[in-house]
């Protein structure tokens, strides 16, 4: 740590100052005022981290400051401007500073008084200097003369100094303790299950126990709402206890977040949850919009700003969603969640995300981040934190500056984007429901569920399917400078010389307009600062293959950016696949719940494709035009050839059978059963579009009711697809895999 003071006369209208940074540094540029510090005994202290590999140095510039005072007159506004009265010379002010140069990275820090209550000012700089770091004896205070120019001087007293202990985050592709713990423990229950529901003579050795993953798809209240019918379908079967992780993106989180407040919830009949969750979509939301409500909105944000976050209107959505589910407060956080796992009692919750850049759409660049009560981490890095720290500022994976877990609502928000162009509501004579529809057109939310964080790009390419290709004509050019094929033959992982041209300022303008998002939810990056191994581009995540993709320029990539910006999922892949297709979790059987509308197998080619780009065991998609027209309600999809490939069970939302039938294998008699079951799941003319928060009850239940048949009709489909996971593990134990 660096403490010091300045002297130097004090001056009623004008002060100079001392502006001191370090380029690469954590911190932005601080200020020190050459005056006696307003108390003494407690001044403040300025601190820096830096890379010392970066070979920085610390800037050093002095700076005076003008004050503008304005005079209002009857016709006109007039500006005064009053010089201060200093020396010309600060060579008696002293900055007392230390520098501490730690393992990994530099701090440095020193101190200033309070700055008091300004006026308009204008600063002028009246010289500049600097210190190497590199010139720095470690663990020795230094006195240092700083010559600014012009006969200006500034003496510091500077110490550097080595980190010491452990990183804050954890860096590794392992799972984590918790989630190995709770490997363990659950394995003994997805045995004996598995027992019971096929018939075994005996419980499968907990080796031989395979892995099964529910994935819910994005979907808004469509997706949370028919998850709860999926869920009580499989426990129904006896199925749930079978299941190790329970993913989702959008709006299944929400149902995902919402069961896991009790820490028994799959131990007991999921009726009670899907009751509440019906009283919540199916009453009024004019409370949202009520007069107490925006006063607690305004006080729930100003919190969190005090608390160290960036506000936005991503944390207002936050704050509506918690209202939609719950209607109060919700002081739950996702660490809180440890309990509903601690014996191993329910799946394991993964909620998934994308971290994206501003200007990129997530179809292009996305890295996909995953929230767990343990960790919150990208796979691609390997780079993960404690759940509770998340929102606290880290660098070279240290922790700087320790801020409260946000509340799990923060984390919510959502609103999909399938719905452009569909559904739309707009104020009505129920006003507060108006103002609510309207603010759920569906430019996303959210971090797990993103509102505004779309760009016109994207939402072109949903709504009418196709990008606005004349774009990249404005986009830069990369050329190779060089093949260094001579050099590849050495060092395989060496990229290639690249020059980047980037068009001129209205090309820039015009992609500004086309590609930036509204907003994306920011958050500090708790991996900036750390460095990339030098063969990073071997690691299959990485893209770096393509000339163009920011995986290619190792100073795009996120750990040197300053601000993580994440958004839904479903920006990328509208159903958490990618965080299925770990090595380390291996999972065997992949059970996927698909609520998009109109697009029963678009996640399922889209995951082809992101496999096949990365060299990632995937089963082939084929369907036949028929399965385009009309999709049975269940598919199975394997590549027994490969056993590293999962199995894949997809489940499009559609109503088929269920239309004729009131239970499997019983069909629908009267006129009432016949209209109950007839009602559209897709098209234009459903009334389960992306962007209706609420539902009437009937149309609840019937959604509830469809997605609970759909899973108990194709019960020998899922225990066929269990049996292979079975065979295939017990298979892979006998000959050592």
């Amino acid at each position: 740590m660096l403490g010091g003071d300045a002297t130097a006369p004090h001056q009623e209208y004008g002060s100079r100052q001392i502006r001191l940074a370090v380029p690469g540094a954590y911190e932005k540029p601080q200020l020190l005022p050459l005056q006696p510090p307003l108390e003494a005994d407690s001044p403040a202290t300025f601190t820096f981290h830096v890379n010392p590999v970066l070979h920085s140095k610390l800037d050093v510039e002095l700076g005076e400051k003008l004050m503008v005072l304005q005079v209002s007159e009857p016709r006109a506004w007039k500006r005064w401007m009053i010089d201060s009265v200093l020396p010309e010379q600060c060579s008696g002010a002293s900055v007392q500073a230390d520098f501490l140069h730690s393992r990994g990275f530099i701090v440095f820090s020193s101190l200033q008084s309070d700055p008091s209550a300004e006026l308009e000012a204008q600063s002028s700089k009246l010289g500049e200097g600097g210190i190497l770091l590199s010139s720095l004896a470690l663990g020795q205070e230094e006195q240092r003369l700083v010559a600014l120019g012009e006969g200006q001087e500034v003496t510091l007293n500077v110490k550097a100094e080595m980190s010491s202990g452990d990183l804050d985050l954890r860096l590794g592709f392992d799972l984590c303790d918790g989630e190995r713990k709770f490997l363990d423990k659950r394995k003994q229950i997805v045995s004996k299950a598995l027992q019971q529901v096929l018939g075994l003579s005996q419980a499968p050795d907990s080796g031989q126990v395979p892995v099964v993953a529910v994935l819910g798809s994005g979907g808004g209240t469509r997706a949370m709402s028919s998850l709860y019918g999926s869920l009580a379908g499989l426990q129904e079967l006896g199925l749930l206890d079978t299941v190790t992780y329970l993913k989702g993106v959008s709006g299944s989180t929400w149902c995902i977040s919402t069961l896991y407040k009790d820490p028994a919830w799959s131990q007991v009949a999921l009726q009670g949850p899907t009751e509440r969750a019906r009283a919540r979509v199916c009453s009024s939301k004019m409370g949202a919009v009520s007069t107490e409500r925006l006063q607690y909105y305004a006080q729930e944000l100003g919190n969190l700003e005090s608390s160290g976050h960036s506000v936005s209107l991503i944390d207002l959505w936050g704050l509506l969603i918690e209202y939609f589910l719950y209607q109060e407060e919700n002081s739950a956080k996702l660490s809180d969640q440890q309990e509903a796992i601690s014996q191993g009692q329910n799946p394991y919750p993964i909620y998934a995300s994308i971290n994206v850049h501003t200007n990129i759409s997530g179809e292009d660049f996305a890295e996909w981040c995953e929230f767990t009560p343990h960790e919150i981490g990208f796979p691609k890095y390997g780079a993960y934190i404690p759940t509770k720290l998340f929102g606290s500022e880290f660098f070279m994976g240290r922790l700087l500056k320790l801020w409260p877990e946000p509340r799990i609502c923060y984390l919510q928000g959502e609103c999909r984007m399938e719905g452009w162009g569909q559904d739309m509501h707009m104020p009505g004579p129920d006003m507060g429901e108006g103002v609510v529809r309207a603010l759920a057109l569906p430019v996303s939310l959210g971090m797990w569920g993103s509102a505004f964080a779309a760009s016109l790009d994207e939402i072109f390419m949903k709504t009418a399917g196709f990008s606005l290709n004349f774009l990249d004509w404005h986009r830069g050019h990369v050329n190779i400078t060089d093949d260094c094929q001579k050099l590849q033959l050495h060092d395989p992982t060496r990229l290639r010389t690249k020059l980047f041209t980037r068009q001129g300022p209205f090309s820039q303008a015009v992609l500004d307009v086309f590609t930036s998002r509204f907003t994306a939810a920011e958050n500090f990056n708790f991996t900036q600062g750390l460095c990339l191994h030098k063969d990073y581009v071997a690691g299959r995540e990485f893209m770096a293959w393509k000339d163009t993709h920011p995986d290619a320029f190792p100073n795009e990539l996120t750990p040197m950016r300053d601000c993580l910006y994440l958004v839904d999922g479903g920006f990328a892949l509208n159903s958490p696949f990618p965080l299925s297709l770990l090595p380390q979790r291996a999972v065997d059987l992949i059970v996927s719940f698909d609520y998009s509308l109109d697009a029963p197998f678009e996640v399922l080619q889209m995951t082809e494709k992101y496999c096949r780009d990365r060299g990632i065991p995937f089963p082939r998609v084929e369907v036949l035009p028929e399965d385009l027209e009309e999709p049975r309600e269940c598919y199975l999809f394997d590549r027994a050839e490969d056993p590293r490939s999962p199995i894949v069970l997809h489940f499009p939302l559609v109503n088929r059978t269920f239309r004729t039938h009131l239970a499997p294998g019983v069909e629908r008699q009267t006129a009432e059963e016949k209209a109950r079951g007839d009602f559209a799941i897709n098209g234009s003319d459903t009334p389960y579009g992306m962007t209706n928060f609420t539902y009437e009850p009937e149309e609840f239940d019937r959604l509830v009711a469809l997605s609970r048949y759909n899973v108990l009709n194709n019960a020998e489909t899922v225990k066929h697809a269990l049996r292979l996971a079975l065979d295939r593990r017990q298979a892979g134990a006998r000959a050592g895999g």
